[in-house]
């Protein structure tokens, strides 16, 4: 369906095995490779080749840009990854930059995506007193509601190290 729509704006999709299909892509060929939601069905192998080949079809100046779960969101980690049956293992976000750097990469960007609904978290949002125990309480209520309730996902943005260019 998201490649249909994708054809339907007029774009140029490419449908198959993420690893055979970048095997076929010309060295140089690409200014920017993203990966939405694909790193966390990997296994870790698969990413590191799935690296390796990013790096060696990406242009000089190229960009990666990956969209992962963040794990470290309780939330997440520990309920809502679980839920598609074809994640392999959560992919916190220090993970995937040590992965990025052994393949020749530098991370020039990590931010944060999609927090809970305000609604949905705990967080009264009444900072209270800074001595106080209502004051300690809020911020330990604020301290909790962000490991339940942070941010869902978080994207890197990584480059290529010069040095490091097949």
């Amino acid at each position: 369906a998201l490649a249909g729509a994708a054809r339907r704006r007029g774009l140029d999709v490419v449908e198959g095995d993420v690893l055979e299909v970048l095997s076929k892509e010309e060295d140089a060929s690409r200014g920017a490779v993203t990966a939405i939601h694909l790193l966390e069905h990997l296994e870790p192998a698969a990413i590191l080749e799935l690296l390796s080949g990013v790096r060696r079809v990406l242009r000089p100046g190229g960009v990666f840009v990956a969209e992962c779960p963040n794990p470290h969101t309780l939330r997440v980690g520990a309920s809502l990854f679980w839920i598609d049956p074809t994640h392999v293992r959560p992919l916190p976000p220090e993970t995937l930059g040590a992965f990025l750097e052994a393949s020749g990469f530098r991370v020039t960007a990590t931010e944060f995506l999609h927090p809970f609904l305000e609604e949905e978290r705990l967080a009264s949002g009444d900072p209270g007193g800074d001595g106080d125990l209502a004051g300690r309480l809020a911020r330990l209520e604020r301290r909790l509601d962000q490991l339940l309730n942070g941010p869902r996902d978080y994207v890197v943005v990584a480059e290529p190290g010069e040095e490091n260019r097949p």
